[in-house]
């Protein structure tokens, strides 16, 4: 590797310009994720942004505590020395720095922490769903999908309606199709094509029904 870059009288350390270039690429990648999801491009520069301050952050604190007895003696100058950048403790902080922001804005779900949270995804927390309410939807170029306990129902184009059961690891066509399941089917498809369709997914914020209404309310005069 080579450690300096020499254009001209300026010398570059191809460290801190590898450095430089990465986040400018994430902050590139992250802008135009937060436009397909109709958010503020904006955000990019923030989460790049969080993420290099815990990764410096993480990263000398790492080293400090790795280092304690060899820079106890001058804690503070070593904080911000510019020496000493530990990649396990930037991974770290970093990490931690971004899941922060995207809780300040919203964008974390913390079911899998088992926090109560609402979401617009059309599915089922799976840790707190009563027995038999489990179901998936699996689909592939033009073949629609819905799985329900034992029971598979296929969608596919010019209306054909198909349904089967799971025996043990296998499928096996069932002799008729359940009007409720291709009904509960064909809803849910429904629905998720309505929205994609016409843009109401582009508001992502994670708010319930009853409390977007409640926020939205008219305030009554006094």
């Amino acid at each position: 590797m080579q450690p300096n870059l020499d254009i001209g009288p300026v010398t570059l350390k191809t460290f801190g310009l590898a450095f430089a270039l990465a986040f400018i690429a994430i902050g590139a990648v992250a802008a135009r994720r937060f436009k397909e999801l109709g958010k503020p491009v904006d955000w990019a520069y923030e989460i790049a942004f969080a993420a290099l301050v815990g990764g410096l952050v993480g990263s000398r604190l790492y080293f400090i505590v790795q280092n304690y007895d060899q820079v106890k003696h001058d804690l503070l100058g070593n904080l911000f020395s510019g020496s000493g950048l530990v990649w396990y403790g930037g991974v770290i902080g970093g990490a931690i720095a971004v899941a922060l922001w995207a809780r300040w804005r919203g964008m974390l779900d913390l079911g899998l922490l088992d926090f109560t949270y609402y979401t617009k995804f059309l599915g089922n927390d799976l840790l707190h769903s009563p027995p038999g309410s489990e179901r998936a939807f699996v689909a592939n170029y033009q073949t629609l999908g819905y799985l329900k306990g034992d029971r598979l129902l296929v969608l596919q184009p010019k209306r054909k309606v198909e349904e089967f059961r799971m025996e043990g690891e296998r499928l096996v066509a069932a002799r008729g199709v359940d009007p409720a399941l291709a009904r509960e089917g064909i809803a849910f498809y429904q629905v998720a094509s309505h929205l994609f369709r016409n843009g109401l997914y582009g508001d992502e914020e994670q708010i319930a029904p009853e409390a977007r209404k409640a926020s939205n309310a008219p305030r009554r005069g006094p």
